[in-house]
């Protein structure tokens, strides 16, 4: 859940969404994946994504978070 709250912060039209997949011939089933979009419009950037939607906000957080790592601050003197 914490996972959840950390990318609403940053992004507070965010959401999840179950994309099924085509079914498959063979034994096993085939499950969707699972996606946090940054909002609701269709062209929304992927934040993240996993089989489950608590794994989909935790990678969503953990790609922010590495982001925000990566910015660097260039000060003009």
């Amino acid at each position: 859940m914490h996972h959840q709250v950390a990318v609403l912060n940053r992004y507070p039209e965010a959401q999840a969404a179950e994309e099924p997949l085509c079914p498959s011939p063979g034994p096993w089933g085939q499950r969707g994946r699972w996606f946090v979009y940054a909002g609701a419009e269709p062209d929304a950037r992927v934040l993240g994504q996993g089989v489950t939607e608590g794994q989909a906000w935790a990678n969503a957080a953990r790609r922010l978070a590495r982001v925000n790592r990566k910015v660097k601050w260039l000060v003009a003197g």
